[in-house]
C-alpha cells in the first residue's frame, strides 16, 4: 500500500477497535488531555466522533479551553465548561478523599484557600495530612506554587524528580536510570516518589512511570534552573543516540526535542529532517509539517556556515510539500516556503534544486 493508503487502512482498523466492535457496545471511551493530541490523534478522535450518531458509545475527551476540536460543530457533541468548585462541591470532595472524618475548620481552611480548583483541594489535604493546618502565611498563593511546596519537601529525591521532569509526563524507566546515574539506587528512589503520590507507574505498560497529574510535572520542570535544564536535555539527548538508538532511530523527533531545549540547535536540526522524513513515510503530513518548521527554525538560530542555503532549500521544499499534502495546494504558508526555497536556491546556483522548487510551485 502506498503511505496514504496504508495510513488510511490503520485508522480504519484502530476505529473498530476502539469503537464500533459491537460486542463492546455498550461502550464509554475516556480521553484525557486532548489538548496535548498530536494531528493524527486528534484526526482519529475526529473520524469517531464521526460515527458516534450511529452507535451506543458515549465519548468524553477533556482539554483546556485553548484547543479548539475540529468536531465541534457536530449536533451530536455537547461541550461543557468545567467551572471552579463550590462551597459545597469543595467540602463533599474533601470529605469523601480523607481517611479521617475532618473538623469543621479544616473544611473552612480547605474552602477557602482552594478556590474552587479539585487538584488545589487534594494538596491541601496531603499538606494536612503531613503536618496538620498550616498557618495562612505559609500556603502558597498558588497551585503551582502548592505542587512546588510539595516537591521542594523531597530534596534527598530531587535528582530523580529533575531527570523525570526533564523527561516528560510520562517515561521510560531504563532511560531515567542511566540519566539520573543513581548507580543501583534508582529503586528505592522510584517507591520514595510513588509512596509521596509524586510518580507511579503506567497500568499496562511494563517499565513505564509518569507523574501523578501533568501540573506536577509542570511544576518539577519550572523549578529547575536554566543551566541545569539545558545540561540535563542535553544528556538525555545524547543517552537516547548512544544508548538507546533504536529509540532514537524510531523516534528522532525527541532526540531533536531535546537537543533544541539544550540549546544546541546545529545539533537538533537534522534530527528534525529525519523526523520529517520518517512522518512523510507513514502519511503524517502535518506532524511532517511540524518536524521541518522546527528543523527550519534550528538552522536559522545556527550560525552561518557553507552549504546554509542548500539544507534551508531541503527543509522549506519539503515543508511546503507536507503543507501540502495534509491541507490542500492552497494552504497557509504554502506558497511562502516555495518563495523562500527559490531564493535559496537561487543563491546556490545549484539548477536541479531550483527546477525542483519551481515544478513545486505550479
Amino acid at each position: 500500500l502506498a503511505p496514504r493508503e496504508a495510513r488510511t487502512a490503520t485508522m480504519r482498523i484502530l476505529e473498530s477497535l476502539l469503537v464500533t466492535d459491537p460486542a463492546r457496545h455498550p461502550l464509554l471511551l475516556v480521553v484525557e488531555d486532548v489538548h496535548w493530541a498530536d494531528p493524527t490523534t486528534v484526526e482519529l478522535l475526529g473520524r469517531i466522533a464521526g460515527r458516534l450518531a450511529e452507535l451506543p458509545v458515549l465519548c468524553v475527551l477533556t482539554f483546556r479551553p485553548e484547543f479548539e476540536p475540529p468536531w465541534s460543530q457536530r449536533t451530536q457533541a455537547l461541550e461543557i465548561e468545567l467551572g471552579p468548585l463550590t462551597s459545597r462541591e469543595v467540602r463533599a470532595m474533601a470529605t469523601a478523599a480523607s481517611d479521617t472524618t475532618l473538623d469543621p475548620s479544616v473544611l473552612d481552611w480547605l474552602d477557602t484557600a482552594a478556590d474552587g480548583v479539585p487538584l488545589f483541594v487534594e494538596e491541601m489535604l496531603k499538606m494536612y495530612a503531613a503536618g496538620g493546618v498550616p498557618s495562612a502565611a505559609t500556603v502558597p498563593p498558588t497551585l503551582d506554587g502548592l505542587l512546588t511546596e510539595r516537591l521542594d519537601r523531597l530534596p534527598e529525591l530531587a535528582d530523580v524528580i529533575d531527570v523525570a521532569a526533564i523527561l516528560g509526563r510520562e517515561f521510560d524507566r531504563p532511560l531515567l536510570g542511566v540519566v539520573a546515574s543513581r548507580n543501583g539506587d534508582l529503586e528505592p528512589a522510584l517507591a520514595g516518589l510513588q509512596s509521596q503520590d509524586v510518580l507511579r507507574p503506567v497500568v499496562g505498560l511494563p517499565g513505564r512511570w509518569e507523574f501523578t497529574h501533568a501540573l506536577l510535572q509542570e511544576a518539577a520542570y519550572k523549578r529547575i534552573l536554566r543551566r541545569r535544564r539545558y545540561a540535563l536535555h542535553g544528556q538525555v539527548a545524547d543517552t537516547l543516540v548512544r544508548s538507546f538508538p533504536d529509540a532514537a532511530q524510531r523516534e528522532p523527533e525527541v532526540v531533536a526535542y531535546h537537543w533544541s531545549c539544550a540549546n544546541e540547535p546545529a545539533r537538533a536540526m537534522h534530527f528534525w529532517y529525519a523526523a520529517g522524513i520518517r512522518a512523510l513515510e507513514g502519511a503524517a503530513y502535518l506532524e511532517a509539517a511540524e518536524h521541518f518548521r522546527r528543523g527550519l527554525e534550528a538552522l536559522d538560530e545556527t550560525d552561518a556556515h557553507t552549504g546554509d542555503d542548500l539544507e534551508r532549500v531541503e527543509f522549506l521544499t519539503h515543508l511546503a510539500a507536507s503543507l501540502q499534502a495534509g491541507h490542500g495546494y492552497a494552504a497557509a504558508g504554502v506558497d511562502e516556503a516555495y518563495a523562500r526555497a527559490r531564493t535559496a536556491s537561487e543563491r546556490t546556483r545549484n539548477d536541479d534544486r531550483l527546477v525542483a522548487v519551481i515544478r513545486g510551485q505550479w
